[in-house]
């Protein structure tokens, strides 16, 4: 069995040197080339777009506090005490430390 005759079963099977010599080459015509340019201009803008989009301060702030809050609940839509207690305390102990920090300056 030839690699051509192996590719027409496995189109993942390699092509080799002899396959490309003995396949036929096609020419495009013009309005073939300007549609698959057409098409890739268009795939391509429509990524951009999605892209763009994904980056954008507004979502990306979007998913960041959707991201902070689904760490304080639970997958009922609970809240996780345990969670919010050391969140409090992180946050009373930056209070506690910039208070001093105040007080030493002054």
């Amino acid at each position: 069995m030839t690699t051509a005759a192996a590719n027409e079963k496995d189109p993942v099977a390699p092509v080799t040197a002899e396959d490309a010599r003995e396949a036929p080459i096609r020419r495009r015509t013009v309005a073939e080339i300007e549609a698959e340019l057409d098409a890739t201009r268009a795939r391509l803008s429509s990524r951009l777009d999605d892209l763009q989009s994904y980056v954008s301060p507004r979502n990306v702030a979007e998913r960041q506090v959707r991201r902070i809050k689904n760490s304080f609940v639970d997958e009922y839509g609970g809240i996780r005490p345990e969670r919010v207690l050391v969140a409090g305390l992180a946050a009373i102990a930056i209070l506690v430390g910039l208070r001093a920090m105040r007080r030493g300056r002054g």
